[in-house]
């Protein structure tokens, strides 16, 4: 395995586990000796691969979970500063501040008037169901990306060879909030389902290099069947994570959301976004 496949899953690795541990106090230390690398080769090897140090990608990620929290919960900001590891508030409304150029308080206010009118016609969410999956072991690629571009990557590297049509087996991870997080930062995965009976699909050869495994644990998810363009689909997850948990008194898991890629419609792309529900 090349020294650039390894640093990429390590790097990979670290990004989950950040992901994952953003309550607790992640220190260098720490990561290092998690993948048996100095400090600084760490520190070097992360920059290289994301454009940012670990210090100010922690950072940057605790903030904006914090702006998906105050969209999708009704918690105070000092409970908010605590799950993003903050043990005061003020260090918390300093470093909010400092990033989005706004006091949190004033924030919440700015969300709530936007989008509290946001009407479930505009989104092109054409059902929702509730149901309960079974794993899901696949293989993935991870991008940071804009996902204005994503329907290119899909063409690109998602599509079945032998049909023609974005494939059954493939589907995406979508983690950041492109209206919090800068364009160039959104993280991406490409996945293609590897426990499937299907054995009709090829894919490009993304599916072997420079790519590992993961599993999609079972479990209860909301799913909405979304057609129609980006824009559209913007309007679609602003409605399904801040709107319908509220009507619902339905609350989501702090995980990602997935898009399996269905086959295009005369009503424009359709994609099933799912998110896991806390039970």
């Amino acid at each position: 395995m090349k020294n650039k496949e390894k640093h990429e899953i390590l790097v990979n690795s670290l990004i989950d586990y950040i992901q994952q541990n953003l309550t607790t106090d992640i220190t260098l230390s720490e990561l290092s000796e998690r993948v048996h690398f100095s400090k600084y080769h760490l520190h070097r090897i992360f920059k290289e691969y994301t454009g940012e140090t670990l210090k100010k990608y922690i950072r940057r990620l605790r903030m904006e979970s914090s702006v998906n929290m105050m969209m999708q919960e009704d918690k105070s900001l000092s409970e908010i500063a605590v799950e993003n590891g903050y043990s005061w508030i003020s260090n918390f409304s300093r470093t909010f501040r400092k990033y989005f150029k706004i006091p949190p308080r004033n924030l919440k206010q700015l969300i709530c008037k936007e989008y509290g009118q946001l009407k479930f016609i505009e989104t092109g969410i054409k059902s929702i169901e509730v149901k309960q999956t079974e794993d899901i072991f696949y293989r993935y690629k991870r991008f940071f990306m804009d996902y204005r571009v994503l329907s290119k990557l899909i063409q690109k590297d998602g599509i079945c060879e032998r049909c023609d049509e974005a494939c059954p087996e493939a589907f995406g991870i979508i983690y950041d909030n492109p209206k919090i997080t800068p364009p160039d930062k959104c993280r991406f995965d490409l996945c293609f389902i590897k426990n499937s009976e299907s054995q009709k699909c090829t894919f490009n050869d993304m599916y072997t290099f420079y790519s590992a495994d993961n599993v999609l644990k079972k479990g209860l998810f909301a799913c909405f069947n979304f057609y129609g363009n980006y824009e559209k689909l913007i309007k679609a997850y602003e409605w399904v994570f801040l709107i319908w948990p509220l009507q619902n008194s339905i609350k989501f898991k702090n995980a990602p959301a997935y898009e399996f890629y269905r086959k295009s419609h005369s009503h424009g792309n359709h994609i099933e976004i799912r998110v896991p529900i806390e039970v």
